[in-house]
């Protein structure tokens, strides 16, 4: 399947009106990278992230025909759509059990790893040059690493 060359927004969405599938692989190869950046501001994981991205195009595809241009711009649409699918995604019970059933391990290790990076780091003297720094910015880079 090819992709379409750039038609204007009025054109793009007359087309996905009428079901063009042309017309929606232009729109998922152009607004698909920029609406998984927004569902992943939402959804840190990223295969659900990539799912919901999914979901978010299934139904932009159906619920094309309920999009109002006087109300705002296709791709504010969509955004709308990914934001409010992400939303319940993380609002669903399925979510949140998954996040209460963590194993304990994956924490623990973590923690392992932290304290290795600061003993690593403090073998190379690195606090020793963040202590010859002013107050302020020892401060910030002790709120920000340590």
């Amino acid at each position: 399947m090819s992709i379409p060359v750039k038609h204007s927004e009025e054109e793009t969405i007359a087309l996905l009106q009428k079901k063009d599938e042309q017309a929606f692989a232009y729109l998922y190869e152009n607004y698909s990278g920029a609406i998984l950046g927004v569902i992943q501001k939402i959804i840190s994981i990223q295969s659900l992230a990539e799912d919901t991205l999914q979901d978010t195009f299934v139904k932009i595809w159906k619920g094309i025909d309920s999009y109002d241009s006087s109300k705002g711009r296709l791709f504010t649409w969509m955004i709308k759509i990914a934001r409010n699918t992400s939303l319940d995604v993380v609002n669903s019970k399925d979510f949140k059990n998954s996040r209460k059933n963590q194993e304990m391990s994956d924490f623990i290790y973590d923690l392992k790893q932290d304290n290795t990076t600061l003993r690593h780091l403090d073998s190379v003297g690195l606090k020793n040059v963040i202590n010859k720094l002013k107050e302020d910015f020892r401060v910030i880079i002790d709120m920000a690493y340590y």
